[in-house]
């Protein structure tokens, strides 16, 4: 993160195609991270949505819904401005 959210982004792009990761709910999850702080919203949303659809953690599936409803607010906070 040193880099920036958009190099992050990058980085974690890099990842999406390597088998090993096809149902790793945490990469979704830091693209989402990513994308929220580079201001694409729904595409955060849809991320973190990603991340719940791939966990069997409970904890897991509460954070990141959690999150997902937190870059909505923030999309509907911006549309309202």
């Amino acid at each position: 993160m040193a880099d920036g959210p958009a190099r992050g982004l990058e980085l974690a792009d890099q990842l999406q195609d390597k088998p090993a990761l096809a149902s790793y709910p945490q990469l979704p999850a830091v693209r989402a991270t990513f994308l929220q702080r580079l201001g694409h919203l729904e595409q955060a949303q849809a991320e973190f949505e990603q991340a719940v659809a791939r966990t069997d953690n409970a904890a897991e599936r509460r954070l990141y819904l959690e999150q997902a409803r937190g870059a909505q607010t923030e999309k509907q906070e911006m549309t309202r401005d």
